[in-house]
């Protein structure tokens, strides 16, 4: 039973990053509930804590402190799988140009793998269209090793390995409701080999967003805040064509019943077509002062994994 669960989880992963588990590690999985439900297309959105996953530049926009914490399970309904994400963010302001932020990710596959990454990021405005940042990371990556793998050549210096890196992030606002954005993930190489060196590959992001203030739907339904946004990474990685290697996001967010209630819808693509379709929404409620909001999101996998209910994304977060 053991065997199959690993040949299972091995199969997830190609699925979740399109190449085999040794190359998966610290591929982006969908952070963030909000982010997710528009189908990762956040570069240029980049307004609250989510925007450490994608562009830390986004931190010059904080106005106020912002936590959200998130929890999510992935490909539910699967037998004898169960992998989960979590992730808690910070972000607050720390003068009128600039922003900081602290995270900690995570990814665990019950009793058979685990990553862990921690950011420290900072967002700075240099011009009044123009923002920068960068994130440092520390990247953790472990397994739960049964009595044969315990004696791999692979796993005689330990079961974990880790690696540090950086993110750097540019906005540039050219007209009030247009946003674009150019950021670089994992941009310092990160060895989180055992007996052999495995980098972790960086990506590049190019994103660009929309935003349409006021709306009327049939002269009787009022949509306020729309924003349309696509993104385009590359991700750096010695296999694979260009199908394996670029990804396009794309997503929706709009807000009814005085932007109580979002509505959120997006997919991504590589060159073989659609890979996920995503849903989200959510309610947001201010409480003493402080703007709590619970997201949820859900995403299905197109043509790839069957037999699964989807992966769903809850998250809870506060601005004060």
């Amino acid at each position: 039973m053991r065997k199959y669960r690993y040949a299972i989880l091995i199969s997830l992963f190609t699925v979740l990053t399109v190449a085999g588990p040794s190359e998966a590690a610290f591929k982006d999985p969908g952070w963030g509930a909000r982010p997710t439900g528009m189908g990762g297309a956040f570069t240029a959105v980049a307004d609250d804590s989510n925007t450490m996953f994608f562009n830390p530049a986004g931190l010059a926009n904080i106005k106020t402190y912002d936590a959200c914490a998130m929890h999510a399970g992935l490909f539910t309904g699967l037998d004898e799988v169960s992998i989960g994400l979590s992730l808690v963010s910070f972000a607050m302001p720390l003068h009128n140009s600039g922003g900081a932020g602290i995270s900690w990710t995570n990814l665990n596959a019950r009793d058979l793998y685990n990553e862990n990454a921690f950011t420290v990021a900072y967002g700075h405005r240099f011009l009044p269209n123009l923002s920068g940042g960068v994130g440092l990371k520390y990247l953790g990556q472990g397994y739960t090793l049964d009595r044969y793998a315990e004696e791999d050549e692979v796993f005689k210096d330990g079961d974990y390995s880790d690696a540090f890196t950086a993110d750097l992030g540019l906005l540039y606002k050219p007209q009030s409701d247009i946003t674009l954005a150019l950021s670089g993930i994992n941009v310092i190489p990160a060895d989180i080999g055992r007996q052999y060196e495995d980098i972790v590959p960086t990506v590049i992001r190019a994103g660009a967003a929309y935003r349409i203030p006021n709306m009327v739907i049939m002269d009787q339904l009022p949509v306020r805040n729309i924003v349309t946004a696509v993104d385009f990474s590359w991700r750096f990685q010695d296999w694979g064509d260009t199908e394996d290697k670029l990804t396009v996001n794309m997503g929706v967010e709009a807000w009814l019943l005085d932007e109580m209630l979002p509505v959120r819808a997006g997919a991504d693509l590589s060159g073989s077509g659609i890979k996920n379709i995503a849903l989200g929404t959510g309610f947001l409620k201010e409480i003493s002062e402080v703007e709590m909001s619970i997201d949820y999101s859900f995403m299905l996998p197109v043509n790839s994994v069957r037999d699964t209910y989807g992966s769903h994304r809850v998250s809870l977060s506060g601005k004060f």
